[in-house]
């Protein structure tokens, strides 16, 4: 881990690039065959299930067994409900069923058992499971009222987005089936070519869908927009991927590739990759990262440890004074820190911060043009008002001009959201937001992306001021809440050295 730097002695940080990560940081172990793992919304606690029907609830600082019970069957999957107090269980020939978390007892069960899916997540609410495998639907709500489906020529993985926005799974053919939750409780289906896919996982809200094909890169795919479109690829496997897990915030990507032991995360604001684990353990079973994207469960197949590794961002050590670099060598490391070669790009990220304070001015006069572009605040406002004026005409226009903003409207429409507002303000803002979508990554916003991390990791006194001005006057929503998140990093890692 970074250390805290003095603001009185400043070091020299670089080292050569650290994608490889360090040993498991927790090591538990189980008895009986571990068959999956799952998350609590907090990231605090860690559940899993074995092939004799234990069920395990963990403290994920420390290993500690906070939750232990006895389920009776085979487990095949599970879910933690966000209010930490419910636990859905899929088994063979058993079907879904609920249990409470504290006292290990069953609360619910259906007849349904010939439905077992592989993944399961809960909605926000705590209140409705979905549950996917391949050629199988499952949802249930917990007050009443079951959904299920089914499907033939299945042929390529399924998954379930972490808060069961959407299910899905690939068929022969590249044809992908989906699943949407709707307010009304129902489930909207479609379909998407996807091409050949051997392994999927959907992002937060059902926006984002990862595919992992034959030719060992994994696409991304934007399913908000209106026309379903590839946005990107991550790249770097040796072989084709075999699973793939989306952390909840969105903010990362697993996946382990054909052999079973060799793990990829990628970083996906930058869609770039983040560490590469050698799983010595044998082959990987299970495969889950944590809610915040810091932490990956692994466990092995046929196994009964599981090991939890370390997936943060780049880190720095110490090892010399600051070194002051000249305006053409600053600007060749700007061109460089967006190039496609990583290992070019993470040298010009380290160069950067081998500079210290003396890259500072720089680095502001380069990332404040991307982050805080021209707009007009009052013109802004005035749409904002006319979202619930008398007349349907004043309404239509001010959504489509807030709609022509793109990505510059989100912030003040989520600001809306937060006061009271009438149902027709809260529709309309809602629609819109709902269909804007953050745009491709660009060189420009990539180099924005890579100095927030960088000034988090220099943490000096400049450098977390330039990141308080950041988050306070950006007007990109990326960008703004990157710089958000490194500060509470940054905070939380001060508040640890003391």
């Amino acid at each position: 881990m970074a250390r805290r730097l003095s603001t009185f002695g400043f070091l020299y940080l670089l080292i050569a690039p650290q994608v490889s990560a360090a040993p498991p940081r927790l090591q538990i172990d189980h008895q009986g065959t571990i068959t999956c793992v799952a998350w609590s919304a907090n990231g605090l606690r860690i559940a899993t299930a074995s092939q004799e029907g234990a069920v395990r609830v963990l403290d994920t600082a420390t290993g500690k067994e906070l939750h232990r019970f006895a389920s009776g069957h085979a487990v095949r999957g599970l879910a933690l409900a966000p209010d930490g107090k419910t636990l859905a269980l899929s088994q063979e020939g058993k079907g879904v069923s609920f249990w409470n978390l504290v006292n290990g007892q069953r609360q619910q069960s259906n007849n349904y058992t010939n439905y077992s899916p592989e993944y399961l997540a809960f909605t926000p609410d705590s209140q409705t499971v979905m549950g996917i495998g391949v050629g199988m639907l499952f949802k249930w709500k917990m007050t009443g009222g079951i959904t299920i489906g089914g499907g033939v020529n299945p042929g390529g993985g399924a998954a379930v987005a972490p808060d069961a926005a959407i299910g899905g799974w690939a068929e022969g053919g590249g044809l992908l089936r989906l699943f949407e939750n709707v307010p009304n409780g129902g489930v909207r289906s479609s379909t998407l070519q996807v091409g050949n896919a051997r392994c999927i996982a959907f992002g937060p809200g059902g926006k984002l869908l990862a595919v992992g094909g034959e030719d060992r890169e994994v696409q991304l795919w934007d399913l908000a927009a209106a026309a379903p479109r590839k946005v990107g690829s991550l790249t770097g496997l040796h072989k084709p991927p075999a699973r793939l897990s989306f952390a909840a915030d969105g903010s990362a990507l697993a996946a382990v590739d054909a052999d079973g032991t060799t793990i990829w995360v990628w970083d996906l604001a930058r869609q770039r990759t983040r560490r590469q684990i050698a799983h010595n353990r044998g082959q990987v079973g299970s495969l889950a990262l944590s809610p915040d994207g810091k932490l990956l469960a692994t466990t092995g197949r046929n196994g009964n440890v599981l090991l939890l590794w370390n997936v943060a961002t780049r880190e720095l050590t110490q090892q010399g004074p600051p070194r002051k670099l000249s305006a053409r060598e600053l600007a060749g490391l700007w061109t460089d820190l967006a190039d496609k070669d990583y290992d070019k790009s993470d040298a010009a990220w380290r160069k950067l911060a081998a500079a210290g304070d003396h890259a500072i001015p720089f680095l502001k006069e380069k990332i404040r043009p991307i982050a805080v572009l021209p707009l007009d605040r009052k013109r802004v406002e005035k749409l904002l008002a006319e979202l619930d004026s008398e007349r349907f005409a004043t309404r239509e226009k001010a959504t489509r001009e807030l709609m022509s903003l793109g990505e510059l409207a989100i912030a003040p429409l989520e600001r809306l959201l937060e006061k009271r507002t009438s149902a027709e303000v809260k529709w309309r803002a809602q629609s819109v937001l709902k269909k804007l979508s953050e745009p491709v990554l660009t060189p420009d916003r990539l180099r924005a992306l890579e100095v927030l991390e960088l000034l988090e990791q220099l943490r000096s006194l400049k450098a977390v001021a330039l990141l308080q001005e950041i988050e306070r006057d950006a007007l990109i929503p990326q960008i703004r809440r990157e710089a958000r998140q490194a500060l509470q990093r940054e905070a939380a890692a001060r508040a640890e050295k003391k």
